[in-house]
């Protein structure tokens, strides 16, 4: 990912984050006790951004955000 797409997807993920109550996490969920690119009390969120026409979003992904979700009690947006 480019500089300037990891801005954006920044952006996003606060906005959303704003949007629905919540908190952006940092480094977009990749620590242990943080999953996810934001949450409030009741979601775990999610945001899949790309420049390109389109993005596949897999089974695999699907489950792996319904799995962290789960684990803190949270209801998965993807």
């Amino acid at each position: 990912m480019s500089i300037n797409n990891k801005k954006i997807s920044k952006k996003r993920e606060h906005k959303i984050a704003k949007e629905m109550g919540g908190k952006a996490h940092i480094a977009s969920g990749a620590l242990w006790w943080k999953k996810g690119d934001a949450s409030n009390d009741f979601f775990l969120i999610e945001d899949k951004f790309t420049t390109k026409d389109k993005y596949t979003l897999n089974i695999k992904t699907l489950k792996k955000i319904e799995k962290e979700a789960m684990n803190c009690g949270k209801i998965p947006v993807s």
